[in-house]
């Protein structure tokens, strides 16, 4: 298991972030542009002498990633140097892979209380139990 180790971060008078490589090493799976990533998201693998080390968003970080080379890249990083640029913007952002997650305008986001499987319908090729953005019923099985 890979050790997580927080990237650092630094503030553009535009209030754009910077993430800055937190060691020297070979920087890959790159967070892909536009996606919204926040505190504890990963944001790629550096690795030093053999050794891979995921990288994590730091607290008080949100936005879109901008500016960040190909995710099939592998990149040699100098301490300090900046990978890529977060633009601050209002979501929620899960800590997986930096998925979006549309913040609700009229209801309530439904989150599961554990890890695990989720199935959108009953079989494959049946229809969904229901469907991404509709409104569902206090009883209405979601998965």
């Amino acid at each position: 298991m890979s050790a997580r180790i927080v990237l650092d971060a630094g503030r553009l008078d535009d209030g754009t972030f910077v993430m800055r490589a937190p060691r020297v090493g070979i920087w890959s799976e790159h967070p892909a542009a536009g996606s919204l990533l926040g505190p504890g998201s990963p944001a790629g693998r550096l690795t030093q002498l053999g050794t891979a080390h995921t990288l994590v968003i730091p607290d008080g970080v949100t936005g879109e990633v901008e500016l960040t080379p190909g995710r099939d890249l592998a990149i040699a990083a100098a301490y300090g140097e900046i990978l890529f640029r977060v633009r601050p913007q209002a979501a929620t952002v899960t800590k997986e892979r930096g998925r979006k997650t549309p913040a609700s305008a009229a209801g309530k986001d439904l989150k599961a209380p554990t890890d695990g499987v989720f199935y959108r319908s009953p079989a494959p090729g049946e229809k969904a139990y229901v469907e991404v953005g509709a409104a569902a019923g206090g009883d209405q099985r979601a998965g």
